[in-house]
């Protein structure tokens, strides 16, 4: 995938950014700039050798989405629903095992009868 430097303004016309994005054509890679805030985006190919030193290269991906950020940053309603959803399930899964083991060590020692 190709290099491009996207230039541009952080949308209040104050300031400029400078983004360098891996994408698969320059229409994904300013779709790519906007989603980070980089308005009027101006394009233009780069060899990775021209990229500076000390400078991110971030990978737009067919959702927009970079792979360098981390899922409770993108998504974090639904990353802390899952960690709070697999605890619950977690927790269920042992009380029940803890359960059954407290029950046939009842069994065992007090006999069914």
């Amino acid at each position: 995938m190709p290099i491009y430097k996207i230039k541009g303004d952080n949308g209040y016309g104050r300031e400029t950014r400078e983004l360098y994005v891996h994408a698969s054509t320059e229409d994904e890679a300013q779709r790519f700039a906007m989603k980070r805030g980089v308005m009027k985006g101006v394009s233009e190919p780069v060899l990775p050798q021209d990229v500076p030193e000390g400078v991110p290269v971030l990978r737009a991906t067919a959702s927009g989405r970079s792979d360098d950020r981390p899922a409770l940053e993108t998504h974090p309603v639904r990353t802390i629903a899952l960690g709070v959803m697999l605890g619950l399930v977690g927790f269920t899964v042992l009380m029940w095992a803890f359960a059954f083991l407290l029950s046939a060590l009842g069994i065992a020692l007090f006999g069914t009868g």
